[in-house]
């Protein structure tokens, strides 16, 4: 998919649900950044908003924005306490 963004002259975000530390999947979401796309936060496990508890919900946000801040291109969207 990058080769093709790239190709076309795109840019894009890529939406990340996540808490682990995998180094090959790392590698993947990073290369996405460093080719000067965008990687946001998402849930860290794409928790079911209408069954999980407002305070559960923004956890998860958190969660995944720990394991993903430190990335190139790793922009924040929406508003976390």
């Amino acid at each position: 998919m990058l080769g093709q963004l790239d190709a076309a002259q795109l840019k894009s975000v890529l939406f990340i649900t996540r808490v682990d530390t995998n180094p090959k999947r790392n590698a993947r979401i990073r290369e996405w950044g460093v080719r000067g796309n965008r990687i946001a936060n998402h849930t860290a496990t794409h928790a079911d908003f209408d069954a999980v508890s407002l305070a559960d919900y923004e956890r998860e946000l958190l969660a995944c924005d720990c394991a993903i801040r430190d990335m190139p291109g790793f922009t924040r969207r929406g508003r976390c306490a």
